[in-house]
């Protein structure tokens, strides 16, 4: 009897190790957050790594005001910006690793306040990415 209880304490010690694993994933997230909020504070643009941390698929409270922030702050860019793609999380990214300045300059655009937070993140994403020269 008492094997039976060891295996299964032992059990519940290796699941309660995994969620003390999972649990760093919204430190990543929150330092990320700061980093991009410091960068702006001090009139300096974000990582785009750090954007692409923000966009993994959590709740984030503040996330789309910050993005918005960043479009302001680092590009002068409000309003009707954001390209109307209307795809999917990992077709925009694929889209924008080989889309060119002059290919989203000519697409429709959409409003920052009507666009989905991927679609405002990824746009970003790729801003940052043409600045820094990637």
């Amino acid at each position: 009897m008492d094997t039976k209880k060891m295996p299964s304490t032992s059990k519940s010690k290796m699941e309660s190790s995994c969620v003390k694993r999972t649990a760093h994933l919204p430190r990543k997230v929150d330092a990320a957050l700061n980093r991009i909020q410091y960068a702006l504070d001090m009139s300096s643009c974000p990582e785009s790594v750090d954007v692409e941390i923000i966009l993994e698929p959590k709740r984030v409270s503040g996330r789309k005001a910050l993005l918005k922030d960043i479009l302001l702050k680092c590009f002068g860019m409000r309003g009707k910006c954001v390209p109307d793609l209307r795809l999917g999380d990992g077709d925009l990214k694929t889209f924008y690793s080989s889309a060119d300045s002059s290919q989203i300059n000519e697409m429709d655009k959409m409003f920052v306040t009507t666009c989905s937070v991927h679609e405002l993140g990824n746009f970003v994403s790729h801003q940052l990415r043409q600045d820094e020269g990637r």
